[in-house]
């Protein structure tokens, strides 16, 4: 039996805990066929939202207490534009958003089959449920 704890530390964003899909491949060869896995897989889900003022993580300060923060405000996106990925980890739970549909599935993984050496991919559609 192999039993683990998917969720790492050093996980930032949800698809960085399938390390643990990795790791148990590297054990493969040391298990038995019939070894129970658990957790025996994951799934990634969606949900589309409308967030209000989601903008402000991005927007220049440029005062605040009555400091003039224009040279803060440069030397950010000087450095947003060296390092910033094109996605980025933000816990977005701290914003007021709206739901505009119901959760959908993404993606379902099966930890017993081995890690895949090629990187997945899915496309789709969703329709809106709601307005903004």
């Amino acid at each position: 039996m192999v039993f683990g704890e998917p969720n790492f530390f050093s996980s930032l964003l949800p698809w960085h805990n399938l390390r643990f899909w990795f790791k148990k491949d590297s054990l493969s060869e040391l298990l038995h066929p019939e070894a129970v896995l658990l957790p025996r897989g994951a799934s990634i889900w969606a949900m589309p939202v409308s967030f209000v003022d989601l903008w402000k993580i991005r927007a220049p300060v440029h005062s605040a207490e009555g400091l003039r923060m224009e040279s803060f405000d440069q030397l950010i996106e000087l450095s947003r534009s060296i390092g910033d990925d094109q996605i980025e980890p933000q816990p977005l739970w701290e914003y007021p958003c709206t739901a505009l549909s119901s959760p959908f599935l993404l993606f379902q993984f099966d930890f017993q089959q081995p890690f895949p050496s090629e990187s997945v991919v899915t496309r789709g559609m969703f329709k809106n449920e709601r307005q903004a």
